[in-house]
């Protein structure tokens, strides 16, 4: 009875071993699934950041293109009047 008592016993623990193990392996499992989840959020994120402030600085640009060609214009209008009266 002793005997079949301790075998049993051996036989708790060794299960008990191998579930302890193997629960730490999921856990490790999830360590590192969690830091990869959390590193592709990172991307992201600095992904979408910097794509904001590329189209910040598109805006400005397109708003510096616009005000050079209104001067452009100003000027070619001023250029025009004069060879206007020139010839007059």
């Amino acid at each position: 009875m002793k005997r079949k008592n301790q075998k049993l016993k051996k036989e708790i623990e060794q299960i008990d071993q191998k579930v302890s193990t193997a629960t730490e392996k999921v856990a490790e499992k999830e360590k590192v699934k969690k830091k990869a989840r959390d590193q592709e959020a990172k991307k992201k994120k600095t992904f979408k950041s910097s794509m904001s402030e590329l189209k910040k600085k598109k805006k400005i640009f397109k708003d510096r293109i616009r005000s050079m060609q209104k001067k452009k214009r100003r000027y070619d209008q001023l250029f025009r009047c004069a060879a206007r009266c020139s010839q007059l």
